[in-house]
């Protein structure tokens, strides 16, 4: 089975913004030391994050990594 990390990170993620407006690409590029360029190509599928992040993100936004 195959599982595409863009499109499912691009997903929670989206919803992560959506439930939590007062949250910044800005300030969640920050916590994560990346550029807001890098979320926004996240978000949009472009790219994903890098797979060391990608746990530590899950975690922040309450999803599981499973």
């Amino acid at each position: 089975m195959e599982y595409d990390v863009k499109k499912c990170m691009a997903r929670e993620l989206n919803k992560f913004f959506d439930n939590n407006p007062k949250v910044t690409k800005k300030e969640f590029a920050e916590r994560f030391g990346v550029s807001s360029v890098s979320v926004i190509r996240w978000l949009t599928e472009v790219n994903a994050p890098a797979v060391e992040l990608i746990p530590v993100i899950c975690d922040y936004i309450g999803i599981s990594v499973d």
